[in-house]
This record gives C-alpha cells, sequence and structure tokens, in this order.
C-alpha cells in the first residue's frame, strides 16, 4: 500500500490505526504482549486464575 501511495510505511500504518479509531492511536506490537505474558509468568501474577485479558489497545469494545 505504501509503495502504491508513494509514502512511507509508517504513514500507511498510522492510517489504518486512524481508519479503525483504535483508542491507544498506534498500531500493537509484539513488546505489548510479551509484557502481559512476562506479568502473567512473575511472582506480581500469581493470585491471577481463570482471567481473559485483552492485548488489543482497546480496538474490541467491551462493556
Amino acid at each position: 500500500m505504501a509503495d502504491r501511495k508513494g509514502v512511507e510505511l509508517d504513514e500507511v500504518k498510522q492510517q489504518i490505526v486512524d481508519h479503525l479509531k483504535v483508542p491507544m492511536g498506534r498500531p500493537g506490537e509484539p513488546e505489548d504482549v510479551a509484557e502481559m505474558i512476562a506479568f502473567l509468568a512473575s511472582e506480581r501474577g500469581k493470585w491471577l486464575t481463570g482471567a481473559e485479558f485483552r492485548v488489543d489497545g482497546g480496538i474490541i469494545p467491551v462493556v
């Protein structure tokens, strides 16, 4: 898409984020998921059981 439009890749990524109205205002990175995994595997996450965590920057609306 970037080549076709003659723009930088980062600009196309931001256009997609803006179009999807991602609340965090940026695309997700692998590190975002890794941070959650590290927390759950750490001593601080020892009391969490049976939980579901969305690491999606708020793009999926929930009640």
